[in-house]
């Protein structure tokens, strides 16, 4: 226990900026699988009766990438390898939005996106963080990917969703019911 409050003091933490007119106070915390949450870490729902939360890593597709991150469970981040689509982190980064409620919002990917949040980088091109919907036991839950540039041919916006059954992983694409995590206008 002692070694987690000492590892909990020593986080790196990664202020992400905006425009000039806009600078809330997000941020990318240090964490690792079995420590606790971060304080105020952003809940994007709840995938398979935990909370799922946007963790972030590095040196994976040329740059940094941001994937889901069920509490309890390693980050599950895109590799852009099709042998080995999926790399689990133990140590990761987590996003943290104090007051969330009033800072952030999820905006369809077919509207117009102003303020949006970038969850990393890959070959110098900002990514997005996006989610989908989908249902279990009549419940709606979440999934958590990156939609990056290019878009496809005719603007519309792809999810990758890192996702694994049972011994089976892959990337899925979504283009239907996407949101993109963006500033609340002032």
């Amino acid at each position: 226990m002692e070694e987690d409050q000492d590892f909990r003091g020593r986080r790196q933490v990664d202020k992400v900026t905006h425009k000039s007119n806009r600078k809330p106070n997000l941020q990318w915390i240090e964490s690792s699988i079995g420590s606790p949450m971060p304080e105020e870490a952003f809940i994007v729902g709840i995938q398979n009766g935990k909370n799922l939360y946007i963790g972030q890593t590095g040196n994976l597709l040329e740059g940094v990438v941001c994937g889901p991150l069920v509490e309890g469970e390693p980050l599950m981040a895109s590799t852009g390898d099709e042998s080995n689509p999926i790399k689990f982190m133990e140590s990761y980064k987590v996003l943290v939005i104090p007051n969330h409620a009033r800072t952030v919002h999820w905006v369809p990917a077919t509207a117009k996106l102003e303020g949006t949040i970038p969850g990393g980088r890959i070959n110098g091109r900002n990514i997005l963080i996006g989610r989908v919907p989908y249902k279990r036991d009549k419940v709606t839950e979440w999934k958590v990917g990156m939609v990056s540039s290019p878009f496809q041919s005719d603007g519309t916006l792809v999810c990758h969703v890192p996702c694994k059954d049972d011994d089976f992983c892959s990337v899925d694409m979504y283009t239907v019911n996407v949101e993109i995590l963006c500033l609340q206008p002032y």
